[in-house]
């Protein structure tokens, strides 16, 4: 039987962690963003090993954050194969920190980055003639 992955485990060569926000031309409106830690190199056709953040509404004051304030939480303890779209992504840096006894990262500078990754999109979807 076939494998959704081409690569197996031990395909995925490791590296040091790093960070990147995924984008998509659904969001434009939004500014909305997905947060995914990077544990291996990234093959040419985007798969790696990821593991997903989300933003933790929990850790918000009055359950609401502030524009490009959001703490993320680790959405799983071990990363997970997964496919980067190539044309909608782009590395970050991240503070990280504690709240509650939970390990949280903030994405710098966040609202740039989402909008370098929004315009992008923007570039393509125009492209494409959508």
């Amino acid at each position: 039987a076939g494998s959704a992955w081409p690569r197996e485990a031990g395909k995925f060569v490791g590296c040091e962690p790093w960070f990147c926000i995924v984008v998509d031309a659904l969001w434009l409106d939004q500014r909305g963003f997905r947060l995914f830690e990077i544990f291996s190199a990234v093959h040419p056709d985007g798969t790696c090993r990821a593991r997903e953040w989300y933003s933790a509404l929990e850790l918000a004051p009055e359950g609401k954050f502030e524009v490009g304030q959001q703490k993320f939480l680790a959405a799983s303890i071990l990363p997970r194969p997964f496919q980067i779209p190539l044309s909608a992504w782009c590395k970050v840096d991240v503070l990280q920190g504690v709240h509650a006894g939970k390990a949280f990262v903030q994405v710098c500078n966040e609202q740039e980055k989402v909008g370098g990754g929004m315009a992008d999109i923007a570039s393509v979807v125009a492209a494409d003639g959508g």
